[in-house]
């Protein structure tokens, strides 16, 4: 992987807005080390080129938070309504994963990949599309808030589809690997 050069530095601590001086003490060097590097008066050790790299994407993960990368519109269903439904609200919206409500609460999750499985278990399709969504959920996706930083969100997958962001107990946003990935991606 190529290193990246000091202008691809200066670009990424302006645009997590950082001086000079701040990123020289996360990164245990000198601010004129820092002004150093940028001008392209100096070829840091790569050690030292790497502990400021380093700040760097810690500040740029961190900065990102749930309300920056959550999706909006969270596409629910009702755990006693039929997967015929649930079918057609993940068609209709294009989405591959939704949290499962009762009176409000969360209390089970969805996927694509959950309906394939137990559609293939049953010979009839009309009677598998008729099982209340109760029947096969999966246990609730996990719920973090808005101010929940990248590196939480990102260690939570594995165990899960998908993160639920809540606010005073009701749904605001949906995050799933994919936005993670597009998030680091981006940086």
């Amino acid at each position: 992987m190529p290193v990246p050069d000091s202008e691809e530095l200066r670009r990424f601590r302006n645009k997590l807005g950082l001086s000079q001086a701040e990123l020289a003490k996360m990164a245990s060097v000198s601010q004129s080390q820092i002004a150093r590097i940028e001008n392209k008066t100096v070829d840091p050790r790569l050690s030292t080129y790497s502990r400021i790299w380093g700040a760097l994407e810690r500040v740029g993960t961190k900065a990102k938070l749930a309300k920056h990368i959550m999706n909006k519109m969270v596409v629910k269903i009702s755990q006693s309504d039929p997967i015929s439904k649930a079918v057609e609200l993940m068609k209709r919206h294009n989405v591959s994963q939704m949290p499962v409500v009762s009176k409000g609460k969360i209390t089970g999750a969805l996927t694509r990949e959950r309906l394939a499985h137990e559609a293939l278990k049953h010979r009839s399709k009309s009677a598998f599309l008729a099982i209340p969504v109760r029947e096969i959920m999966d246990e609730p996706f996990p719920v973090i808030n808005a101010s929940t930083d990248l590196n939480t969100i990102s260690a939570l997958f594995g165990r899960s589809d998908a993160v639920l962001v809540t606010d005073k107990g009701k749904i605001v946003g949906i995050i799933t690997e994919a936005d993670v990935i597009r998030e680091m991606i981006e940086r």
